[in-house]
């Protein structure tokens, strides 16, 4: 196997509750030529001191924010001091299992730029879902429908994310810069893959969906429309499938409304 150093992006805000178990799930890991990129984006409730119980692990390389810059920022910061052939993603309230970077690296094949795994979302009550992608070498057209991969439990060879240039930046962006990023990575003709072994826990509790404002599908409008202009999707078709956000937006709505009515 690829015995090549491999980056682990970790943007922390606010996190100081789970930074612990985030951090075990990755110093722990089987494959050992690692080094964990951190950086704080102005945290309120002491991750930025938590941050320094790690410094004196040469593995680890931790940056700050003078200001609250949002993720897609803070992550691009964390990629230029990277210094790995393959950039993995972690979110700093997640957990990795503890083969996540073996089994990502050797999933690797010529012509993939970056390789997702599936992934299992659990809260303070336990697992409860289980997320993956039976596609296995998704193409454009994919991307009309969402995202096809799950970002956050994906590896990367680093110079496809330095072409592209990291994540865009902008208030618009907030929500959905996986989604632009993976759909820029398209764009410039680099290659995905999917595979089933879940291996990355994404904390999210069982409301998540009732968070998602007008608002915020509206951005996500946007962002389809800028992608599939880029990957040469939008016409004939792709320009319906720009307005789904709003759609899946209605439906969720009256789905809610008839709970309350039967209630």
């Amino acid at each position: 196997m690829d015995k090549s150093l491999v980056s682990i992006v970790v943007p922390t805000y606010n996190c100081l509750e789970y930074i612990d178990e985030c951090m075990r799930s990755l110093l722990n890991q089987s494959y050992e030529n690692i080094e964990i990129v951190m950086c704080d984006d102005c945290s309120t409730d002491g991750t930025r001191e938590k941050l320094q119980e790690y410094a004196s692990d040469s593995r680890v390389k931790i940056l700050y924010n003078e200001k609250n810059m949002r993720q897609a920022y803070t992550r691009n910061k964390c990629l230029e001091a990277c210094g790995g052939q393959y950039i993995m993603m972690q979110d700093a309230d997640d957990v990795a299992e503890l083969n996540r970077v073996e089994k990502l690296l050797e999933s690797f094949e010529d012509g993939i730029d970056f390789v997702s795994s599936g992934c299992y979302w659990f809260d303070e009550k336990g697992r409860y879902r289980d997320w993956i992608f039976d596609n296995v070498y998704p193409v454009k057209k994919n991307l009309l429908w969402g995202i096809p991969h799950v970002h956050a439990a994906t590896m990367f060879r680093a110079e496809c994310l330095k072409t592209v240039g990291g994540y865009r930046t902008g208030k618009h962006l907030a929500r959905a810069e996986d989604y632009d990023m993976i759909m820029n990575l398209y764009a410039a003709g680099y290659k995905g893959k999917n595979i089933p072994d879940l291996l990355y826990g994404y904390r999210v509790d069982r409301d998540a969906l009732e968070r998602r404002t007008f608002s915020t599908r509206i951005d996500e409008c946007f962002i389809r429309a800028h992608g599939f202009k880029a990957n040469k999707i939008l016409w004939p078709v792709g320009w319906l499938y720009i307005f789904k956000p709003i759609l899946a937006h209605v439906v969720h709505w009256g789905d809610n409304l008839k709970r309350k009515r039967r209630a």
